[in-house]
């Protein structure tokens, strides 16, 4: 358990998924936007609140889906919608970029923030069991996280979705 946001963590992960819970899901790769340019800009006790607030914001969107949200690193964290279709984790990752954005968490009195968004955004890489030939955690995980990046680097807040059908790289 993550004891700053009261969500399970990594370890947590890593057992759900070896239980077979999670055989065919859909994981959601999310990562804070420029977050550690903030925690320096604002520090690290506003930081953390941030974090309370982002945490508690992706709970309410995952159990909407009967999913579970995971603190897996500093800013990033792990949606996990167990037998969902792919179908529907665009309006997933969408319902979670609307639920950290309509926060309206200020990116404000820094260069670094102010050429980036008004308010906190969030990236998110998406890879689902059903759409890739991954079944191993790591493997699930590293698609989204091949994802996440494309998405990061397309622009801040965006959404990317792996599939081995869509191209050689595999993301699309």
């Amino acid at each position: 358990m993550d004891t700053l946001t009261k969500l399970p963590d990594r370890t947590a992960i890593r057992e759900d998924w070896a239980s077979g819970k999670y055989r065919h899901s859909c994981l959601l790769l999310l990562d804070l936007d420029l977050f550690q340019a903030y925690n320096d800009h604002f520090g690290h006790t506003l930081g953390d609140t941030v974090l309370q607030k982002v945490a508690s914001a992706l709970a309410e969107v995952a159990k909407r889906y009967e999913g579970v949200v995971y603190r897996v690193g500093g800013d990033d964290f792990i949606v996990v919608v167990p037998n969902h279709e792919s179908l529907n984790t665009h309006a997933i990752a969408s319902d979670a970029q609307i639920a950290v954005h309509s926060m309206q968490i200020p990116f404000e009195h820094s260069e670094v923030l102010a050429k980036h968004e008004d308010y906190l955004t969030v990236s998110i890489g998406v890879a689902c069991t059903e759409l890739t030939d991954a079944q191993s955690l790591e493997e699930i995980w590293e698609r989204a996280d091949k994802a996440l990046y494309k998405a990061k680097n397309q622009r801040p807040g965006g959404i990317s979705f792996w599939s081995n059908d869509e191209n050689s790289n595999g993301v699309n």
